[in-house]
Protein backbone atom coordinates (compact mmCIF):
# COMPACT_ATOMS: atom_id res chain seq x y z
CA UNK A 1 0.00 0.00 0.00
CA UNK A 2 1.21 3.38 -0.75
CA UNK A 3 1.49 6.73 0.62
CA UNK A 4 -1.31 8.10 -1.73
CA UNK A 5 -3.66 4.69 -1.35
CA UNK A 6 -3.46 5.52 2.58
CA UNK A 7 -3.78 9.41 2.18
CA UNK A 8 -6.85 8.66 0.05
CA UNK A 9 -8.17 6.04 2.58
CA UNK A 10 -8.07 8.06 5.55
CA UNK A 11 -9.41 11.44 3.18
CA UNK A 12 -12.42 9.08 2.18
CA UNK A 13 -12.55 7.99 6.22
CA UNK A 14 -12.70 11.67 7.09
CA UNK A 15 -15.06 12.07 4.78
CA UNK A 16 -17.92 9.71 6.34
CA UNK A 17 -16.82 11.06 9.62
CA UNK A 18 -18.38 14.24 8.68
CA UNK A 19 -21.47 12.75 7.07
CA UNK A 20 -21.94 10.71 10.18
CA UNK A 21 -21.16 14.01 12.61
CA UNK A 22 -23.46 15.84 10.53
CA UNK A 23 -26.27 13.38 10.07
CA UNK A 24 -25.79 12.90 14.47
CA UNK A 25 -26.99 16.70 14.40
CA UNK A 26 -29.76 16.49 12.58
CA UNK A 27 -31.24 13.49 14.78
CA UNK A 28 -30.35 15.50 18.01
CA UNK A 29 -32.20 18.32 16.62
CA UNK A 30 -35.60 16.24 15.48
CA UNK A 31 -35.31 14.52 19.23
CA UNK A 32 -35.23 17.77 20.72
CA UNK A 33 -37.78 19.33 18.68
CA UNK A 34 -40.01 16.18 19.48
CA UNK A 35 -39.08 16.76 23.15
CA UNK A 36 -40.15 20.11 23.25
CA UNK A 37 -42.91 19.91 21.21
CA UNK A 38 -44.40 17.04 23.88
CA UNK A 39 -44.13 19.97 26.39
CA UNK A 40 -45.98 22.08 24.88
CA UNK A 41 -48.40 20.18 24.37
CA UNK A 42 -49.13 19.91 27.59
CA UNK A 43 -51.38 23.08 27.91
CA UNK A 44 -53.28 21.90 24.98
CA UNK A 45 -53.88 18.46 25.98
CA UNK A 46 -56.13 16.64 28.90
CA UNK A 47 -54.57 13.65 30.41
CA UNK A 48 -57.62 11.32 28.99
CA UNK A 49 -57.07 12.97 25.51
CA UNK A 50 -53.36 11.67 26.22
CA UNK A 51 -54.31 8.67 27.37
CA UNK A 52 -56.64 7.92 24.29
CA UNK A 53 -53.76 8.95 21.92
CA UNK A 54 -51.71 6.26 23.99
CA UNK A 55 -54.59 3.50 23.99
CA UNK A 56 -55.26 4.21 20.04
CA UNK A 57 -51.06 4.21 18.62
CA UNK A 58 -50.31 0.77 17.01
CA UNK A 59 -46.87 1.57 16.80
CA UNK A 60 -44.48 0.49 19.56
CA UNK A 61 -42.33 3.28 19.17
CA UNK A 62 -44.45 6.25 19.42
CA UNK A 63 -45.97 4.59 22.67
CA UNK A 64 -42.49 4.45 23.78
CA UNK A 65 -42.26 8.42 23.02
CA UNK A 66 -45.13 8.89 24.63
CA UNK A 67 -44.29 6.78 27.89
CA UNK A 68 -40.42 9.04 27.84
CA UNK A 69 -41.12 12.22 26.89
CA UNK A 70 -44.94 13.15 28.01
CA UNK A 71 -44.92 11.15 31.20
CA UNK A 72 -46.09 14.24 32.63
CA UNK A 73 -49.32 14.45 30.46
CA UNK A 74 -50.68 10.81 32.10
CA UNK A 75 -52.96 10.75 34.64
CA UNK A 76 -51.34 9.50 37.86
CA UNK A 77 -53.30 6.45 38.24
CA UNK A 78 -52.30 5.27 34.63
CA UNK A 79 -51.23 1.82 34.07
CA UNK A 80 -49.89 1.01 30.59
Amino acid sequence: MTEQDIRELLENLGSKVSMLAEENRICKNRVDAGQQLITLLDEYIAQDDWVKIYKSADDPFIKELMLDWGSHLFPDEFQK
